[in-house]
């Protein structure tokens, strides 16, 4: 009986050892997982109390090594971030002072029209005011256009991209500004036989071959040509005879309000250069034939 006491002396101051051991252990483990989430929690405090518009870079030497990577591309995407806030803030200051002139200029016409007392003289001011109106619809339907750029480039960013006849896409668009160069007095002359096929989106692509089609078609004179090629492997063109952009301005027109004349809204262009980021294109211009411009453009053929 004795030694069965002893026996269970020995197992409970084992047990008592064993059971001190753990509890160290454990507090020891403590101590390690909340050093180690330290940096974490710093980390996750310095996000929590930043302003919305602060997107200044992380620290990344208050963490430890192995939290670098996902610092560094919190810090990368926060740089892609601010840049599109920048360039969204400058594209917004630009087409406010755009706006503003044409504006100011329709509203000085029509009060000297209404201080007026001919009626030869208000129908001037209405013309002139219906021209005005319709050079800020131009103009607000490519600050549109340019929207629906950022909307669409961000859908093919994301694999929303369709397989597309671009043969298909200018015959049809071919089609329908057919009213538009008669009206002017221009040929508009089609060669796109074959299928070329690629990868892009049908909005942004219908977009892009419409201005570059519009701009060939205000820029040729009565009696002139234009033509719109599709080649092979993924190549557009549409060449014009009418008087060209000499090099020195051939990478300026790409510049969103950039005019060569008074005439245009200084966006066609910048329009057809956003599009082709998008799709991963090469636009390029060149001489005509005939002396006027040649814009080409290569897809990625699919």
């Amino acid at each position: 009986e004795a030694r069965v006491r002893m026996a269970r002396g020995l197992m409970a101051d084992t047990l008592l050892r064993l059971g001190m051991l753990a509890l160290g252990a454990l507090v020891m483990v403590g101590f390690a997982v909340s050093a180690a989430l330290r940096p974490l929690e710093r980390l996750r405090t310095a996000v929590e109390e930043r302003q919305p518009d602060d997107l200044r870079a992380l620290p990344v030497v208050q963490v430890q090594r192995e939290l670098g990577p996902l610092v560094r591309a919190l810090n990368h995407f926060t740089e892609r971030l601010r840049g599109q806030f920048e360039r969204q803030a400058q594209f917004i200051a630009e087409a406010a002072h755009e706006l503003r002139t044409p504006l100011a200029a329709l509203k000085a016409r029509v009060e000297l029209g209404l201080r007026s007392q001919q009626p030869e003289e208000w129908r001037q001011t209405l013309e002139s005011a219906a021209q005005g109106t319709d050079r800020l619809t131009h103009l607000a339907n490519q600050l549109l256009s340019l929207a629906r750029v950022e909307n669409g480039a961000r859908a093919i960013a994301e694999g929303g991209a369709q397989r597309l006849d671009l043969s298909q896409l200018a015959r049809e668009l071919g089609m329908a500004m057919a009213p538009l160069a008669y009206n002017r007095g221009v040929a508009l002359a089609l060669e796109a036989e074959a299928p070329v096929w690629l990868k892009g989106e049908p909005t942004l692509l219908n977009e892009l071959l419409s201005n570059l089609v519009d701009n060939a078609l205000a820029h040729t004179p009565t009696g002139g040509n234009v033509i719109l090629r599709v080649l092979a492997p993924a190549v557009l063109e549409v060449e014009d005879d009418g008087p060209g952009i000499p090099e020195a301005e051939r990478e300026r027109v790409f510049e969103r309000f950039y005019r060569r004349g008074v005439q245009g809204s200084g966006l066609g262009l910048a329009i057809v250069g956003e599009i082709c980021r998008a799709h991963l294109a090469q636009i390029s211009l060149h001489d005509g034939e005939k002396g006027g411009l040649k814009v080409r453009v290569s897809f990625i053929a699919d």
